[in-house]
Formats: structure tokens, C-alpha cells, sequence
């Protein structure tokens, strides 16, 4: 009898474990890759927001990318930590992996654009949004992704 009741113990105890407990698994979401990504892409566009005001100014040492080092410190910075996080995403996740490295891409294309230099031009004739939009465009897609993934667990 005594070993009876232990057993319905075990068992209710088990039950009660595992009820009381609701993680969700869903590959590939990670949240943190999602709030960086989301991290990157406010600080680029206030990054690019101060950049574009130097487009039409008179001095064309404000536009320097040296003025601008602690940016792209902190950017490589998140770089590696979103590209860390998604070393390992394989199956349905590893179009994250692939859009990772195509926003690198896309930051390193900037990144040297800004480097070459740029020249001052009326901000009527040239605003730069084109560059901006592609990189808003290559932090969307892994964002989209992400929430794909955190809300169904599908990269539809």
C-alpha cells in the first residue's frame, strides 16, 4: 500500500511539473538576436540622420568617417554578437543565418562608401536615402524573419 501511494505521489508531482511549465521552442527565434537587430537598426538610422546633415553643410571635415569611429565600434560590436548568435542556426533557421551575412555585407558596403569619402552636394540634387533604404532593407528581412519565427515557428 505504502509503495502504491508513493507512485501516485511521483506520478501527481510529474503531472504538476510538467503542467506548471509552458516553454515554447521555436528554432531559430532568438530573442536577443531580435533585439539587437532592432538596436542596430535605430542606431544606423540616427547615425545616418547626423551624417545626412553634413551632406549640404560648408565644411566637409564634419562628414570625415573619423568624426564617426565610436559608431562603427559599436556597430562591429553588434555585428559580432548577431553573427555569434546565428553561427549555429541550421533547418528552417538557416535563412537567418544567410540574411545575417547579407546585412554585414550591406554594412561593410557602407561602411567603405563612408571611408572613400562624401561629397557635399545640395541636399535637393543627392539626399544618400538610397543607401540608407538598402540597409533598412537588409535589417527588415532578418527582423521579418525573426518574427516569423518567434509568432508561428514558419518562415512562410
Amino acid at each position: 500500500m505504502n509503495m502504491k501511494k508513493g507512485f501516485y505521489f511521483i506520478l501527481m508531482l510529474s503531472v504538476l511539473s510538467v503542467s506548471c511549465f509552458n516553454v515554447r521552442w521555436i528554432s531559430g527565434y532568438d530573442e536577443i538576436l531580435d533585439q539587437t537587430l532592432n538596436k542596430v537598426k535605430k542606431d544606423f538610422n540616427l547615425h545616418f540622420i547626423k551624417l545626412s546633415r553634413s551632406f549640404s553643410d560648408t565644411d566637409p571635415n564634419n562628414q570625415k568617417f573619423e568624426n564617426y569611429l565610436d559608431y562603427y565600434d559599436n556597430l562591429e560590436a553588434d555585428m559580432i554578437t548577431i553573427k555569434d548568435r546565428t553561427r549555429n542556426l541550421d533547418g528552417k533557421a538557416a535563412i537567418v543565418k544567410t540574411q545575417i551575412l547579407t546585412l554585414d555585407s550591406s554594412f561593410k558596403a557602407f561602411v567603405a562608401f563612408h571611408k572613400k569619402g562624401i561629397p557635399d552636394r545640395p541636399i535637393e540634387v543627392d539626399d544618400r536615402h538610397t543607401e540608407r533604404d538598402a540597409i533598412n532593407s537588409s535589417i527588415d528581412a532578418v527582423i521579418f524573419l525573426q518574427e516569423a519565427l518567434k509568432t508561428t515557428g514558419k518562415l512562410n
